[in-house]
């Protein structure tokens, strides 16, 4: 049951670095100088926070959770 409690709270916190990631590549301005650089960071940033997002939806699956709408 802790684990379970342990593993929805990462979820819902991999959920929002998600979404933060994305808003910020999105804010991203084509004609800054750096703009290549913060792209590669992003991208860079934005790949294990999507693997361990994407583990814990496969996760809640196997659980049987379904519906949610960030998975």
């Amino acid at each position: 049951e802790k684990e379970i409690e342990r593993l929805e709270k990462q979820h819902r916190q991999l959920t929002g670095a998600k979404a933060r990631l994305g808003q910020q590549m999105d804010s991203l301005d084509i004609m800054d100088k750096f703009y290549e650089k913060k792209y590669q960071d992003g991208v860079l940033g934005y790949v294990p926070v999507y693997e361990k997002w994407a583990f814990y939806c496969y996760f809640e699956k196997l659980r049987g959770v379904s519906g949610r709408a960030n998975c």
